[in-house]
């Protein structure tokens, strides 16, 4: 004879024929569950970098009213009865308990078997059903998005105070809104942006507000939840994100991509070497963000100002270049190609050309001579002359006063012949 446990499943009935090696019966035993559970550190570990929970519980996709039904084999489905009557049925993994009674209501989100929640498998039920309830994009995403981030917290400061621990939710709550900020363009519409792209979700709207007004079709997209370091790595600034990890591929994509670094956060600023929007920094910050100019900063305007008013040549502006010593003048010269501009044709770089502009920009073409009379070192004899002395048969120049606004008076030829007698 052999013996079987209670509730063993025969193969062969009653006065059946048996041949050698044929089974009998199934015997049916029952083993306790066993799993690991994450505690501590690695349990805010695997929260904050937005992994998939291996044995992930079952959530409800729509709110409505729990049915149990027996299946075969042990394994059990659930019915939820929703709103507006539809059946909707959940198949639960062998192993899996109820974590509902029959006749209970559930809500859109909520956990139907034992087990960890998926938060991506929540941002996508709760961003559908908001869809479904007529809300737009935009809103249906920030309270998506505001669930997740709640589930984040609690999730994580349970951990924190099952240890008697105490934190304050805003240092988490910093960490998760950087998690929660993107989304995953599904269509483009009528804006440059391209499909499977991850924008923030603030600028996606921005576009999108823009598009309205135009009339053309604004971008589609779902909100997507990054773990942290992914989130670091897909930062707007790639300075940043190359100095925290895959620095070669950051870099190699920034310079194909040719983008360009606002310096707008933390850590690309210290290591420019910049000061941090933050503290004394925080007003810096905001002026340069609103586009705005501080009024102890010189305009390109003030600065010409100052180099006129100064006494320096008009060849030290733009388009007016002078020309270093050479190699014959120790004071040297004006170039041909960069040589101030005279007669109705000339042009200025800062100013139209207008008749009433060349009029009054006339006096401001100042030469060479000029530059060395205002220099400190005028009073240094120049090397060929006699001092007092002009050469046989030239003309002497009169140099007249120059005042600070540079009111040129017109050189006058003078010619002395007493000066080639005494000589």
């Amino acid at each position: 004879p052999y013996r079987v446990s209670p509730g063993a499943v025969l193969h062969l009935g009653d006065g059946g024929l048996v041949q050698r090696g044929d089974k009998l019966v199934l015997l049916v035993f029952e083993r306790a569950k066993t799993g690991d559970i994450i505690q501590g550190l690695p349990r805010i570990e695997e929260l904050l970098e937005a992994r998939k929970p291996k044995e992930a519980c079952v959530l409800a996709r729509r709110p409505g009213e729990i049915q149990t039904v027996e299946g075969e084999d042990d394994v059990r489905a659930i019915r939820v009865v929703e709103v507006d009557g539809t059946l909707t049925t959940y198949t639960l993994l062998p192993g899996q308990s109820l974590m509902v009674v029959e006749g209970e209501r559930v809500e859109a989100g909520g956990p139907i078997s034992d087990g960890q929640q998926n938060p991506h498998e929540l941002l996508e039920i709760k961003f559908g059903w908001y869809l479904e309830q007529g809300m737009s994009h935009y809103e249906a995403a920030m309270a998506a998005l505001a669930e997740v981030q709640q589930f984040l917290v609690d999730a994580v400061q349970g951990v924190y105070q099952s240890q008697g621990i105490d934190i304050a939710d805003k240092h988490i709550e910093v960490i998760v809104r950087q998690m929660t900020s993107k989304v995953r363009l599904d269509d483009g519409g009528d804006t440059t942006m391209l499909p499977g792209e991850l924008m923030e979700l603030y600028q996606v709207e921005q576009v999108n507000e823009a598009m309205s007004i135009t009339g053309g079709a604004p971008a589609r997209y779902t909100p997507v939840l990054l773990g942290i370091t992914k989130a670091s790595l897909n930062t707007d600034s790639f300075i940043s994100a190359a100095s925290f990890q895959e620095t070669t591929r950051v870099l190699t994509e920034a310079a194909i991509e040719g983008k360009s670094d606002w310096l707008r956060g933390l850590k690309e600023n210290v290591i420019i070497g910049r000061l941090i929007p933050a503290g004394t920094g925080f007003n810096a910050y905001e002026d340069g963000f609103r586009g705005q100019i501080s009024p102890d900063y010189d305009t390109r305007g003030d600065l010409d100002d100052e180099i006129v008013g100064s006494g320096l040549s008009d060849s030290f502006l733009p388009g007016h270049g002078y020309s270093g010593g050479s190699d014959d003048s120790e004071y040297g010269v004006m170039s041909d190609e960069l040589s101030p501009p005279t007669g109705r044709n000339m042009s200025y770089p800062m100013f139209d050309n207008s008749e009433s502009d060349v009029d009054d920009l006339q006096d401001l073409v100042v030469d060479d001579r000029t530059a060395y009379r205002l220099d400190p070192k005028s009073s240094a004899q120049k090397p060929g002359t006699k001092k007092g002395k002009t050469p046989k048969g030239k003309a002497k120049k009169t140099e007249p006063a120059i005042d600070m606004d540079l009111d040129l008076e017109e050189e006058e030829l003078i010619y002395d012949p007493m000066e080639d007698d005494q000589d």
